[in-house]
């Protein structure tokens, strides 16, 4: 006899949610909430509950301007090295960026300080959240520690939130390693550019071609931080941290 087809539940109505939460509310045991919604298990009502308070949880994210920022740069320390680029894609939205020229990278007066200047100003016009991948530990203080070395306004505490996505997926995955790559190649997010190193040490030296290379690289990391970003939402809180 031929397999029966194991059958597929209908997607949750907008109904349906509105439910849950008002039961929810009310304190209603899972067990007495299956009367309430036509084909539906005990397992299924409690894990769709269990979602929808996790969106609850970010619907402050809802009415806040979102950035995806990524820097690029010489050195991982910013007093022995500069930015080369940054890219900030606004949630949904377009990319915005900034990348140092052959010119600047040869006159130690310039290096980065227009591109970090336009950094700040971007930031402090576009953006109400600052999403990075590690940025507490790398991208934040590398800009804040460039721009006070170049005598530039950075953007105070309190000024921005930031969520950081390397802290939820070391929170929320169990990967050999918990880097973009490692987490965007499990999730199947695709879209990270590799560099050889030749062209981050002609990027280094101000090279156009290795600075548009490094360019597409930065705009494709902001890129994939969305995906990855959209993709963990339902299963995190994103707390509302400052820069």
């Amino acid at each position: 006899m031929p397999k029966s087809k194991k059958k597929v539940a209908p997607e949750w109505s907008d109904a349906e949610i509105e439910l849950l939460k008002m039961l929810d509310k009310k304190g209603v045991r899972y067990a007495d909430r299956v009367k309430y919604f036509t084909g539906r298990t005990q397992d299924a009502i409690r894990n769709k509950t269990w979602e929808v308070r996790q969106m609850d949880a970010n619907s402050w994210l809802e009415d806040q301007r979102v950035g995806f920022l990524d820097i690029e740069t010489t050195n991982l320390k910013a007093n022995f090295g500069v930015m080369l680029s940054w890219c900030l894609k606004l949630r949904g939205g377009k990319i915005l960026e900034d990348c140092v020229t052959r010119k600047e990278m040869i006159d130690r007066e310039l290096l980065d300080r227009r591109i970090a200047q336009s950094l700040v100003d971007t930031l402090r016009d576009k953006v109400d959240v600052v999403v990075t991948y590690n940025g507490t530990r790398f991208d934040i203080p590398y800009i804040r520690s460039r721009c006070l070395m170049l005598g530039i306004d950075f953007l105070p505490y309190g000024a921005k939130k930031h969520i950081d996505m390397y802290y939820q997926v070391r929170g929320k995955l169990r990967l050999h390693r918990s880097s973009l790559d490692a987490a965007c190649e499990a999730l199947h997010i695709k879209g990270k550019t590799p560099i050889s190193p030749q062209v981050w040490r002609d990027a280094a030296l101000g090279y156009p071609d290795a600075l548009k290379a490094v360019l597409r690289h930065n705009r494709g990391d902001v890129r994939i931080l969305e995906k990855l970003f959209e993709k963990l939402l339902p299963f995190a809180r994103s707390t509302r941290r400052s820069i």
